[in-house]
């Protein structure tokens, strides 16, 4: 005779939630294994911060997780291809003109589709503001972005979605130690979710999903 198996359905789930007012009630994600909260998490208080800073908030919402639901894993957000100045480690890197190589810069700063200045920021790597917080003046109808009461502070670099230049060794080093290995150090149970991707058609464009379509002619 064959014992019938016996599964448990949300203990094997991966749900990704968000929620942009505040912190997410974790009660509604007790009963799922993987809970995986994107970056823009509490992102209406974090937005305000000087500088900006998402990690503190996703911090707080694993452990709103934790002791809602012990078991349950809360999930680590990467951007694969990105670097986003809302997180420390990379605004950090982005500040220090002594990395400048680590990130895709513009190829003519006199010929750019995306504005090069931001605010009263200017920079020559390559960024645009898609999904990006602004401030409320300048976001127009793009509220889901994150909306600053006055000029959004993400370092001494304009906001925005920057790109990381993976020909640089140095670069591929930290990357893979710094924003993974010691994370699973610092957390045994981490889990990632790597969002984002490079990739081209068949006329040699490259894109960068969720940014500028424009990124191409600019780098």
């Amino acid at each position: 005779r064959t014992r019938a198996r016996r599964y448990a359905v949300g203990a094997s789930t991966v749900v990704m939630a968000c929620n942009y007012s505040g912190f997410r009630d974790a009660s509604l994600d007790a009963d799922f294994g993987w809970v995986q909260y994107d970056w823009s998490t509490d992102k209406d208080e974090w937005v305000q911060e000087n500088p900006m800073d998402c990690e503190a908030a996703a911090s707080e919402q694993a452990t709103l997780l934790k002791a809602a639901a012990p078991n349950a894993v809360a999930g680590l957000y990467r951007s694969g291809p990105k670097a986003l100045p809302w997180f420390p480690e990379v605004r950090a890197k982005l500040d220090d003109p002594a990395y400048e190589n680590w990130f895709v810069k513009f190829q003519d700063l006199q010929k750019t589709n995306v504005p090069v200045c931001t605010g009263s920021k200017c920079s020559a790597l390559y960024h645009d503001q898609t999904q990006v917080p602004q401030r409320k003046e300048t976001n127009g109808d793009d509220y889901d972005n994150g909306e600053c009461d006055e000029e959004c502070d993400c370092g001494a670099q304009p906001c925005g979605n920057y790109v990381f230049d993976f020909r640089n060794e140095s670069l591929r080093e930290w990357y893979v130690q710094t924003l993974y290995l010691d994370a699973v150090a610092a957390t045994p149970d981490a889990r990632f979710y790597v969002d984002d991707r490079i990739y081209g058609d068949n006329q040699g464009n490259v894109y960068v999903s969720e940014m500028s379509t424009y990124f191409s002619d600019d780098v």
